[in-house]
């Protein structure tokens, strides 16, 4: 992110793209990464499609951390997680 912030070049050519958003969104994700790449969306229909059926959070596990572990995670994490917009 440090890069990014410091050169402008490598910010306008690259784009960040959150796990959680892909989940939750994936056709328009997708899309943003397909014109990001200067690439035909029309190519991309069924890769959209399977994903827009397929794509979601990971259902195998729970974390199970008790809330003061949350809240150290949060803390050591918060800085960097605030720069990708969680």
């Amino acid at each position: 992110m440090n890069l990014l912030e410091a050169n402008k070049k490598i910010k306008e050519s690259t784009l960040i793209i959150r796990y959680e958003d892909l989940c939750e969104t994936p056709i328009e994700t997708i899309d943003k990464i397909i014109v990001h790449s200067d690439l035909p969306l029309h190519n991309f229909e069924k890769i959209k499609n399977y994903y827009s059926r397929n794509m979601h959070k990971p259902t195998y596990y729970t974390p199970n951390f008790s809330n003061q572990e949350l809240l150290h995670i949060s803390e050591i994490t918060n800085v960097t997680a605030s720069r990708f917009g969680y």
